[in-house]
């Protein structure tokens, strides 16, 4: 009989152990995602599979709490 285990890693959004491929650019009033960076550009998915590539600076107001968030 053979036993098989599965282990789950949960990774921190601190972590800086490894590189970072991508960051997260969140609301700075609640926290919500915006988008994640990934090097000069910014990527943005909403619900319904809608999917863009900014390029930065880029500017948006959260959709939680009307916040103007810049990067």
């Amino acid at each position: 009989m053979t036993t098989r285990t599965t282990i789950q890693y949960k990774v921190s959004a601190h972590d800086t152990s490894g590189p970072a491929v991508s960051a997260d650019w969140r609301c700075t009033c609640c926290g919500k995602l915006l988008g994640r960076r990934h090097g000069s550009a910014i990527l943005v998915q909403f619900a319904r599979g809608h999917r863009y590539r900014i390029s930065r600076p880029a500017s948006a107001v959260c959709r939680s709490c009307d916040t103007l968030n810049e990067t």
